[in-house]
């Protein structure tokens, strides 16, 4: 029978084909060529339940309407470079959702066959689309590459720099100590000398008297006078003679008491002989009491031209020491200033410190909201998909918001960083200018100073000395005022004090040429001294000055440095964040993949069901499906494998923002492809279709008993059928629920991500600030120890 009855189908011919509406057949079930049945009795068609497909339908429309429509608004708010990484990625999406509503469209409407609908799948392949995301991705690498060579030769060129800087350092440093030690030994010499010429000073005392014989003119013409005396006592030569001896007596070294007796004996004794004297001893005695008076004055004199040169000197060490005043409350009014301002520099500092932690304290308040937000907007879970959406963009916007404005704050912050250091570098580099320039001066005016104290100290103690004997003269010479009263009893004494003063008068000219000399000496020292210093202290000031220009461009070049760094820094993080948008887009893809596997499974088992009532053609067409699907998986792997290769070469390529717009794009995505599966399913269902109207074609050619046997069978099995199907539908239902929890928690991780960057951000901010002061702090160590 059964037999009989195929031969019996497959000899009817087929009708004419029907058309069939465009909303409830799919491209593949409108590609099928449909099998004739007689329909059966009206009566033994059951009736349809009602189906909430269409609701879902209008839904998912009207809810990729408003996200195309948001999206819009978004890439528009967006950044350049990430606004039309969006806009390309958006178009090629919509693109992919287009050309599939528009691919079901023609095959409805045009009724092509599988063949065309293979070729329109194979121009429309994953491989024609990822081909300028090929050549795009080939072109970020390159760029990375030559970004990363750049990189590290930026990175060889400071380690070359820096070992320039130091090698400098180590050799100013090195130069910086031989001076020392040379400052050393030659103060060490100075105070050698010093205390060789208080020896010599100490050493060199005033020579004692010693008796001369017949040095004196005053003897001399003393001798003289008393020879002609002696001629004209021609009476008296007896006591004559004898007096002669006794005054020649007075040559030979005899102590002074003998002589002075015997001088007073002879001068009582021939007292009442001598009544004719003449008066010339008397005058010789004047004319010396009258060198001697003259010396005094000329010694009085030079002693008042050295109390002179002494005042003057003095005057010269006051005018040094209030210049040196001077100068010392200059530089530290200057010190004070310079301290002012660090001071200044550093609350500035403080101040942005301070203001961008009240900033970070505002953010984490805000960021606490957005929770707050979030969680209220997980509770509400009984509200309507459109106001979620709606909610989720809003609190989008303000996080997005205030992250700019976060943005534009550590922009200018920065900005006013680098500003501040730049003034600190400037004021910290005139101080030690200004140091270095003040304690050459200081070392001057020492150096200066002790010379005069030097020389000061010298003449008051040869001034001392002169004074001590000044007032020993002066004592002798009121002895002698007192002495000539009596010369004429004391002839012997005058002529010995007369020989003393002489030569105490020439140990004074000796003395006085001496210190004369030595004076002269000491001052052509000095002059050379200072002379040898002067040029010294050019040199060190030459090679200070070529060290300072050498460190300034050092500085510059290091500062230059660091600044491609950052910057290549930056590259660095925008092409991860590229490297993780094209993961994202991976995954996307892994998921759709999923997706295309599961609705084949799905169709696999409704065709196996429908396989045991259809015939050959439809097997066939099934197998055509199968290896359409088959090329499409092929396709999809060597995409996927493109997309591995290109994943190893580049991390992301975008922001979790865009991550989150990716995966509200696929969620509608999604969306759309469960409605045409829907539609499939309500497609295929026994209750609609040509199948049933064949069954009517087919029912009057039955006998009565054997249309009531199929028409139960047919019954039984299509209750089946329509029992499987709905629990499809019931499945694809709890999975679209269970798809917007997920949602939630992607978004609630997106928060969570760009709370910790933000948290991330603050800290090394923090650092930058910590590592700032420290730095002030070093060079302000430095300073105070160049001060020091």
């Amino acid at each position: 029978m059964n037999n009989s009855r195929t031969t019996e189908r497959k000899s009817v011919a087929m009708p004419g084909e029907i058309n069939i509406p465009k909303a409830a057949v799919s491209p593949r079930s409108g590609s099928m060529k449909p099998r004739v049945l007689n329909p059966p009795s009206p009566s033994a068609i059951p009736k349809p339940r009602p189906s909430t497909v269409s609701s879902y339908i209008q839904r998912g429309s009207t809810v990729q309407q408003e996200i195309t429509k948001k999206k819009a608004s978004y890439t528009r708010q967006a950044t350049v470079p990430a606004a039309i990484k969006l806009e390309a990625e958006e178009s090629n999406k919509s693109k992919l959702v287009h050309r599939k509503s528009t691919g079901t469209a023609l095959v409805l409407s045009t009724k092509r066959p599988i063949e065309a609908a293979a070729n329109i799948a194979l121009k429309t392949s994953p491989r024609a689309k990822t081909n300028p995301i090929d050549v795009q991705l080939k072109a970020e690498n390159d760029q990375l590459q030559q970004q990363l060579h750049e990189k590290e030769k930026i990175i060889q060129e400071f380690n070359l720099a820096c070992a320039r800087y130091k090698g400098d350092c180590e050799a100013v440093a090195a130069t910086a100590l031989s001076w020392k030690q040379k400052y050393e030994c030659l103060a060490k010499e100075m105070k050698e000398h010093a205390a060789e010429k208080e020896v010599k000073i100490a050493t060199n005392s005033p020579p004692k008297m010693v008796h001369r014989r017949g040095s004196s003119a005053v003897l001399l013409r003393a001798n003289a006078a008393w020879e002609k005396a002696v001629e004209s006592l021609e009476t008296h030569f007896d006591d004559a003679e004898t007096l002669i001896q006794t005054f020649k007596s007075s040559d030979v070294e005899t102590p002074y008491r003998k002589s002075s007796i015997a001088a007073i004996d002879t001068v009582n004794a021939i007292d009442t002989k001598l009544q004719r004297m003449p008066l010339q001893l008397e005058d010789d005695s004047m004319a010396s009491i009258q060198d001697y008076e003259r010396q005094l004055y000329t010694l009085k004199k030079e002693l008042q031209a050295v109390r002179d040169y002494l005042q003057t000197d003095s005057l010269s060490c006051k005018e040094l020491e209030q210049e040196f005043q001077n100068y010392k409350v200059v530089t530290e009014e200057k010190l004070n200033q310079s301290h002012n301002e660090l001071q200044s520099l550093r609350n500035k500092l403080l101040g942005l410190a301070k203001s961008h932690c009240e900033q970070m304290s505002e953010a984490v308040a805000r960021m606490n909201v957005l929770e707050d937000t979030i969680e209220s907007i997980q509770t509400k879970k009984d509200l309507p998909q459109q106001e979620r959406i709606a909610s989720y963009e809003e609190a989008h916007a303000a996080f997005q918001n205030q992250l700019n404005t976060l943005q534009t704050n550590v922009a200018s912050i920065s900005k006013e960083k680098a500003k501040l250091a730049e003034e600190c570098s400037a004021l910290i580099d005139q101080l030690s200018m200004e140091r270095g320039a003040a304690q050459l001066v200081i070392d001057a005016l020492k150096e200066a100073l002790e010379q005069q104290s030097l020389s000061t100290q010298m003449f008051t103690d040869t001034s001392t000395d002169k004074d001590t004997q000044i007032v020993e003269l002066e004592n002798s010479s009121t002895d002698k005022g007192s002495q000539i009263a009596e010369l004429e009893k004391a002839l012997e004494e005058c002529n010995d004090e007369s020989e003393n003063l002489q030569s105490q008068v020439d140990g004074f000219e000796r003395q006085l040429t001496s210190l004369r000399a030595q004076k002269h000496h000491d001052k052509v020292a000095a002059d050379a001294e200072r002379l040898v210093l002067h040029q010294e202290k050019d040199e060190l000031e030459s090679s200070l000055h070529e060290a300072r220009e050498k460190a300034q461009e050092l500085q510059k070049h290091v500062l230059s440095l660091t600044a491609r760094y950052e910057q290549v820094q930056v590259n660095a993080t925008q092409l991860e964040a590229t490297l993780d948008a094209q993961q994202a887009h991976i995954t996307a893809l892994e998921r759709t993949k999923a997706t295309m596997s599961t609705k084949m499974a799905q169709l696999e088992r409704a065709l196996s069901l429908a396989e045991k009532q259809s015939h050959h053609p439809i097997h066939e067409e099934m197998n055509r499906l199968k290896q359409h699907n088959t090329a499409l998986s092929q396709l999809l792997g060597r995409h996927e494998a493109m997309l591995a290769s290109a994943q190893t070469e580049i991390g992301g390529l975008q922001s979790k923002i865009e991550q989150f717009e990716l995966q509200q794009v696929e969620y509608a995505q999604y969306k759309h492809e469960v409605e045409a599966i829907e539609e499939i399913l309500e497609a295929s269902s026994p209750l609609h279709g040509p199948l049933i109207e064949s069954l009517h074609s087919f029912a009057p050619k039955f006998s009565p008993s054997k249309v009531d046997l199929l028409q139960q069978e047919q019954i039984e099995m299509w209750r089946e059928r329509c029992h499987a199907l709905e629990g499809t539908n019931t499945l694809l239902l709890n999975k679209l629920r269970e798809k917007e929890e997920p949602d939630m928690q992607f978004y609630v991780a997106q928060v969570d991500s760009l709370e910790e960057r933000l948290s991330v951000q603050a800290a090394q901010y923090q650092l930058a600030l910590q590592e700032a002061q420290a730095r002030i702090h070093q060079l302000e160590e430095t300073l105070s120890k160049k001060v020091d």
